[in-house]
């Protein structure tokens, strides 16, 4: 599953509070959706993914992508 989304402090955020991130659109191995519109479940793979990304300290999607490609 890959997945792109702005960074996870604003994901924290629209967990936290979701009616002011309505607007909020997560890609997700092929589709888009609204992130607060997610499962409970979702929202929490989404979240976790990001994290992993910032402690690899990667900042960009193609960054991420490429370094998944090499099994990193």
């Amino acid at each position: 599953t890959q997945v792109n989304v702005v960074d996870n402090a604003i994901l924290q955020k629209a967990l936290d509070n979701p009616e002011a991130y309505s607007d909020l659109v997560v890609r997700i191995g092929g589709y888009t959706d609204y992130f607060t519109r997610l499962s409970p479940e979702m929202q929490q793979e989404v979240l976790l993914r990001t994290e992993y990304a910032s402690l690899l300290g990667i900042d960009t999607r193609q960054e991420m992508a490429g370094r998944f490609a090499k099994g990193l």
